[in-house]
């Protein structure tokens, strides 16, 4: 044999030897599930998070907030409110039809409906309270859809609708009583 063989012979020798070095001896017996459970104890229960609070407003702290979402607003004289803005509710806006093709529409009539549940006492609000501005600031006019004037007592919920042409994008409902914003919730038009 050469000694270029009897080399190879030698690395391919210990190259097994090696590989079967780092196997571990075959188990006895494979554990049954019964022992796998008992052997990993028991599985924490994980609990529940901290309950998610609502939040506060008075006049000169507003809450922002992304639109659906509650808010707890305490009036001058004591009055508390749970105030909740809700929409847009976009009208069916047909596409704007090109010589070329089809794109979507630059902007949709929607509606915002606010809902006061007075908590303690009772609060009078109208719909002239309510304003919106597009992603650039500028206003959307708001008229109101239904009742322009309700009066939120305890156990009786009251909505104010307000309807409006709103921009593809981002925009804002506010509520305001008297010089103070209240709340300001947030939301998108998506009209593609």
């Amino acid at each position: 044999m050469t000694a270029r063989r009897l080399l190879v012979l030698a690395v391919a020798a210990v190259a097994i030897a090696g590989v079967a070095g780092c196997s571990d001896p075959p188990a006895p017996h494979d554990p049954s599930p019964a022992q796998v459970v008992a052997s990993l104890g028991a599985v924490p229960i994980p609990s529940a998070g901290p309950a998610v609070t609502t939040p506060t407003a008075v006049p000169g702290r507003p809450a922002v907030l992304a639109i659906g979402g509650p808010v707890r607003v305490t009036l001058p004289g004591g009055s508390t409110v749970l105030a909740t803005a809700l929409g847009p509710r976009q009208v069916h806006t047909a596409p704007t039809r090109s010589a070329t093709r089809r794109r979507p529409p630059d902007s949709t009539k929607a509606t915002i409906t606010l809902r006061l549940q007075a908590v303690r006492g009772d609060l009078i609000a109208d719909a002239g309270q309510l304003s919106s501005r597009d992603e650039t600031g500028k206003a959307v006019a708001l008229t109101p859809r239904g009742a322009t004037r309700v009066h939120a007592r305890p156990g009786l919920a009251q909505t104010l609708t307000v309807g409006g042409t709103f921009p593809t994008g981002a925009a804002q409902v506010t509520w305001r009583s008297g010089s103070h914003v209240l709340a300001v919730w947030t939301f998108n038009i998506e009209l593609d």
